[in-house]
C-alpha cells in the first residue's frame, strides 16, 4: 500500500529445465524489505540459456494453475550435441559510466550566484541573512571555500568482467554439459555491486529409443553490495544536494544519505542449489508416461553494519537469515499423433505435488558499542536506544496437489481447439 503499491510483484512464473522457480524469492521491493534482495534468476548465467519460450492465458494456467496467471516463461539450458568434447570459453570486460548528471554551479560561482539572487530581491531581511549564513559570508574561511562536486563523490566509473567455461559432448544416446561462470560488476553508485559464482551440469541418457533419462544439478552463489540498503526507494545523490561550498562528507560535516550509502558495510550472500531427475518412457506408439522430480534449496544471509557517523552517532547492526526449500513432482501421461498430415491431436493427464518450506530470522541492534564492534555480542539498556534486541522470525510449510487434463486439436495448423481442466488444493 501507499508509496510501495507500485512495487507489488506481478512477475510471471519461471520454469528452468522443468523446475518452477520463484523469481521473487528474497527480492527486495522497498525500504522495509528483509533479506539480500537477490533473485534466484540472477544466478543463471546467460551463456547457459538455450532458448526462452513464453506461455500465457489458458495454456499457462492449465499447466501451472494460479502460479501461471501472469504467464509462464520456460527456459531450457544448453545440452551437449557433439560426439567430440567441445570446450568453450567466453570472457568480457566492460565499463559502466554514470548517467548524465545535473549541471551544477560550484565554488565561488555558487556564492556569487546566491548572493546576487538575494541582493536582487531588495528585501532587507533576506539581505541581512547573508551575514548570518556562514558559507555565504565567511569567504576567507577554508571550511566554506570549497568547490565540492557532490555527484562525483557519489558516482564512479567501474571496470567489470565476466568469464564462462563450458565443456559439452555426446551423441543421441548419451550427452553431457558442464558450465562454470564468474561474473563481477560494480555499480556506478559507490558501494554497490554484484558477484556471481555458478556451476551447472546436466546429462541425458537414452538407453533405448523408448526410454529417456535426464538429470540436472545447479549450484550458485550471489554476493551483493547494497550501499545504504534501501533498495528501489534509495534516491541517492538526487536528494537534498548540499552546497558545493562545504567540504565532502567527513566526521565534521556529516551528510546522512551520502555517508550511509558509502560507509555502511554490507555482506549479503544467496546460495541456491537446484536439481532434478526426469524419466520418460513410451508405453505404446505416441503414448508416453513421464515423471519429473526436482528439489530447490535457497539460503539467504545478510549482515549489515552502519557506523555511528551514518546513523545519528549510533552504530547499528542488522542480521537476516532465511531458508527456503521446495520439493516438486510432476507426473504425466501424454498422447500425441497426426493423422493424414492434417489432423493433429495432443492429450495429456498429469498431476503435481509440491512441498514448500520457508524459515526466516531477523536481528536488529541500535546503538552498538562502537564502530569496531560489528556484532550483537553484548547489550546494555543504559547505552542503547531500545529496550532489547528485537528478534523476528517466521516459519511456514505449504503442501499443494493438482490434477489436470488438456486436449488440443489442430487442423492443417489453421484451426485449433484447446480444452483444459485443472483442480488445485493447498494445506498450510
Amino acid at each position: 500500500g501507499g508509496n510501495d503499491a507500485y512495487l507489488t510483484p506481478q512477475s510471471p512464473l519461471y520454469v528452468i529445465d522443468g523446475v518452477p522457480v520463484d523469481a521473487n524469492a528474497g527480492f527486495e521491493y522497498g525500504f522495509q524489505s528483509n533479506g539480500p534482495g537477490t533473485s534466484p534468476l540472477s544466478l543463471i548465467p546467460p551463456e547457459d540459456i538455450e532458448s526462452i519460450d513464453v506461455m500465457k492465458d489458458a495454456e499457462a494456467t492449465a499447466l501451472y494453475g494460479s502460479r501461471g496467471a501472469n504467464g509462464v516463461i520456460v527456459i531450457p539450458t544448453r545440452r551437449g550435441q557433439s560426439a567430440v568434447p567441445i570446450v568453450r570459453y567466453a570472457g568480457n570486460m566492460f565499463i559502466n559510466f554514470p548517467p548524465a548528471l545535473r549541471n551544477t554551479i560550484g565554488g565561488m560561482a555558487e556564492r556569487d550566484y546566491r548572493v546576487n539572487m538575494i541582493m536582487n530581491t531588495l528585501n532587507e531581511d533576506e539581505i541581512h541573512r547573508i551575514s548570518t549564513t556562514p558559507f555565504l559570508a565567511d569567504s576567507l574561511n577554508p571550511f566554506f571555500n570549497n568547490s565540492t562536486n557532490w555527484q562525483d563523490i557519489y558516482y564512479q566509473v567501474t571496470y567489470n568482467q565476466t568469464h564462462n567455461v563450458s565443456v559439452s559432448g555426446g551423441d543421441q544416446k548419451l550427452n553431457y554439459k558442464t558450465n562454470i561462470n564468474f561474473y563481477n560488476e560494480r555499480g556506478v553508485i559507490k558501494n554497490t555491486g554484484f558477484d556471481r559464482y555458478s556451476l551447472n551440469q546436466n546429462i541425458n541418457f537414452n538407453p533405448t529409443p523408448k526410454l529417456q533419462v535426464s538429470g540436472y544439478l545447479s549450484a550458485g552463489l550471489g554476493k551483493k553490495l547494497k550501499g545504504s540498503g534501501n533498495g528501489l526507494t534509495d534516491v541517492g545523490a538526487g536528494k537534498d544536494i548540499t552546497s558545493s561550498l562545504l567540504p565532502g562528507p567527513s566526521y565534521f560535516n556529516n551528510v546522512g544519505h551520502f555517508t550511509g550509502a558509502m560507509l555502511s558495510k554490507n555482506d549479503t550472500r544467496t546460495y541456491d542449489i537446484r536439481t532434478y531427475l526426469n524419466i520418460m518412457y513410451e508405453i505404446l506408439p505416441h503414448l508416453q508416461v513421464s515423471t519429473n522430480t526436482s528439489y530447490d534449496y535457497t539460503a539467504d544471509q545478510e549482515d549489515t553494519f552502519t557506523p555511528a557517523l551514518a546513523n545519528s552517532d549510533q552504530p547499528k547492526v542488522y542480521g537476516f537469515t532465511g531458508r527456503k526449500n521446495n520439493l516438486y513432482n510432476r507426473s504425466a501421461l501424454n498422447y500425441n499423433n497426426t493423422f493424414n498430415e492434417k489432423h493433429s491431436i495432443y492429450a495429456a493427464v498429469f498431476s503435481e505435488a509440491t512441498i514448500s518450506q520457508l524459515q526466516t530470522k531477523v536481528i536488529n541492534l541500535e546503538n552498538a558499542p562502537n564502530d569496531y564492534y560489528h556484532g550483537p555480542l553484548g547489550f546494555n539498556t543504559f547505552y542503547s536506544s531500545v529496550t532489547g534486541i528485537p528478534v523476528a522470525g517466521g516459519f511456514s510449510e505449504v503442501h499443494s496437489v493438482a490434477l489436470a487434463a488438456n486436449l488440443s486439436y489442430d487442423y492443417e495448423k489453421k484451426y485449433v481447439v484447446n480444452l483444459n481442466y485443472r483442480a488445485d488444493g493447498n494445506s498450510y
